[in-house]
């Protein structure tokens, strides 16, 4: 359990960095395979993300983890992500993704990390349906994007709240295990 916690209170962290009220919910995985795996996903479903400008973002995310033995430090517990899907829209319904986050290695169409562009857009022209690979997406990788590239506010000073990101994208970087 302290690893999970850990882990969630670094993703609620930076969350908090673009909104006031959105939380990380976490429930068990019905039916999975050993019964240690957990879903995380952002409450509200559709969180709406002030820009600097008057507009709105909205964003989605989900994880699914596990949790077990540190291969690396004897009697430490760690996370492990199975899957992510993270994705930004300027459209409150999310009929159309702007920009969508997906890792599923167990998928049997593109196992291997990707990002969507204008997914649901039929003006795309099919190019919506492509995998453009990517490397390993942090949920913090996602939070600065919105941030540097589409002017979403920060709940305090930018600075301070941007750093505070690369510090925890340091930390995951220090500990990821691929």
């Amino acid at each position: 359990m302290e690893a999970r916690d850990r882990y969630l209170r670094f993703l609620q962290r930076s969350l908090c960095a673009v909104s006031p009220s959105a939380i990380w919910r976490v429930a068990p995985v019905l039916r999975s395979p050993d019964g240690n795996q957990f879903s995380s996903v952002t409450v509200p479903d559709v969180v709406p993300l002030s820009c600097d400008d008057g507009s709105k973002l909205y964003l989605k995310a989900m994880q699914r983890f596990t949790y077990g033995d540190h291969p690396d430090h004897s009697g430490e517990r760690k996370v492990n992500t199975l899957e992510y899907a993270y994705a930004l829209t300027n459209d409150p319904y999310f009929n159309v993704a702007l920009f969508s986050w997906e890792w599923n290695p167990s998928s049997e169409v593109w196992s291997d990390p990707h990002v969507h562009l204008s997914r649901g857009d039929p003006a795309s022209k099919g190019y919506a349906k492509q995998h453009v690979p990517t490397g390993r997406v942090a949920f913090e990788h996602v939070l600065r994007f919105a941030i540097l590239q589409h002017g979403v506010s920060t709940l305090y000073e930018r600075d301070a709240a941007l750093k505070m990101l690369s510090e925890i994208l340091d930390r995951w970087n220090r500990h990821k295990s691929w």
